[in-house]
């Protein structure tokens, strides 16, 4: 068979296979603006973790049976939302939602969820999207109830990577529900108070991020953005001081435990308050990390924002994976239920689940499979706390200061060592003349 026979054939046979690819399958998978499920092989590493526990947002979980309950909820919700802004709005927004349907549909990277003017998926967008709406309303007017379902697990369900719907389905829906000029504002406004809502309940801390709807792709996006914007724009300001050394590129392979660093009284670790937890700082033996809550759920909602922040980081030049750099920062310096009760005693850890072991597995199961890439946050704390932990005084103070009699036995010694050394001196001096 001649050459070309050959390339031909073979180019022919590629090229069928070519033609047999869905373009909406493509599309999804390059598109930045795509939400995907997680491969089965990272699924497996922990039981659950990008799987919701009580409701399903969107279409990868529908139907399944551990969820059904919240589909009576998601009813009412779309009920009461449609009494309080007019019984009309539902065909209004049934409209809206068929619209957007085709679009809607582009941004899941399952080539199942395909445009083939299934009920189903503009049923699902309505009242996925409507719950969400009257649970932000709910949250913002505390005199109204939310039949008791807000919970650290229901939070941490709508912040799942493969449990969203698109932002701009929530902006839609709360534009024809609010007819009012000002509906944009309110709608920023509202989703301000969520986002500071679930920040300050899964994490403690307090959220500096403002809302801007056309920049949102989904409300997991939501909370990345509020975690690590801040930090973002301080990590590009101060440069090279906080990246990798030039001289010692892998200190930043390895830091010393909490505890270990505290018997040597080479570092005091102090809590810097609510601010965004990202932002740990070192200064002349001083490590100031931002308090961070621990809760059943927190391993979830770590493991979601770091999965998203790898797929994130790809389709946008220049940023950096900072929460995946938390994440080892943290793995790294707790390493045992020690290391976590360090932490706690400073004010740093907030222990929700009682038991310091349970943290300490935690974030090194969060750590575990990830790594540190070529400008790690923390590169430069890393090495800093390393050289300190090493010099001379440190090394003294951990050999003769380890303990509260220590300076009384150290000064008792050098005193006894001069007298030793002034007899010796006068023992051997000769005896001079009168």
């Amino acid at each position: 068979m001649s050459t070309d026979a050959r390339t031909a054939r073979i180019s022919n046979c590629i090229r069928e296979k070519l033609s047999g690819l869905s373009d909406t399958g493509i599309r999804a998978a390059s598109n930045e603006r795509c939400i995907f499920k997680v491969r089965e092989r990272i699924q497996s590493q922990i039981e659950g973790p990008y799987e919701p526990q009580m409701v399903s947002i969107g279409p990868y979980h529908r139907g399944k049976p551990g969820l059904q309950l919240m589909e009576k909820y998601k009813l009412i919700y779309l009920k009461q939302l449609l009494q309080r802004t007019g019984e009309g709005n539902l065909e209004i927004c049934v409209a809206a939602m068929a619209n957007l349907e085709g679009v809607a549909q582009s941004w899941y990277s399952d080539e199942k969820i395909s445009h083939d003017g299934d009920d189903g998926f503009v049923e699902m967008m309505l009242l996925d999207g409507c719950f969400i709406l009257e649970l932000v309303w709910k949250i913002n007017l505390p005199t109204q109830s939310t039949d008791g379902i807000l919970s650290d697990a229901l939070f941490i369900d709508l912040l799942g990577i493969e449990n969203q719907v698109p932002f701009f389905i929530l902006v839609e829906l709360f534009h024809k529900t609010n007819s009012d000029s000002g509906a944009r504002s309110k709608f920023n406004d509202s989703a301000q108070r969520l986002i500071d809502f679930i920040i300050l309940a899964c994490d403690s801390t307090e959220n500096e991020y403002v809302v801007d709807d056309d920049q949102v792709i989904h409300l997991l996006d939501l909370v990345y953005k509020a975690r690590t914007s801040s930090f973002a724009a301080k990590f590009i300001a101060l440069g090279p001081r906080i990246g990798i050394p030039e001289d010692d590129p892998f200190s930043l392979y390895h830091i010393t435990s909490a505890s270990e660093l505290q018997e040597i009284n080479a570092v005091e670790f102090v809590d810097s308050g609510k601010g965004p937890w990202l932002e740990i700082t070192w200064e002349n033996g001083v490590v100031k990390i931002p308090r961070f809550m621990v809760h059943v759920d927190t391993e979830r909602l770590l493991r979601n924002l770091i999965r998203y922040e790898q797929h994130y980081t790809r389709h946008h030049k220049g940023t950096r994976e900072h929460i995946n750099d938390y994440a080892i920062f943290m793995g790294s310096l707790i390493k045992s239920a020690r290391d976590v009760e360090v932490l706690r005693h400073s004010k740093i850890i907030i222990n929700k689940l009682n038991d310091d072991q349970a943290v300490s597995t935690m974030f090194r199961q969060v750590s575990g499979g990830i790594y540190p890439g070529k400008g790690f946050c923390y590169a430069g704390v890393f090495s800093e706390v390393e050289k300190y932990a090493k010099r001379w005084w440190t090394k003294l103070r951990r050999t003769y200061f380890n303990t509260p009699w220590s300076p009384i036995s150290f000064v008792a010694a050098v005193v006894g060592l001069i007298l030793t050394f002034l007899q010796t001196f006068y023992a051997i001096r000769p005896v001079g003349r009168n």
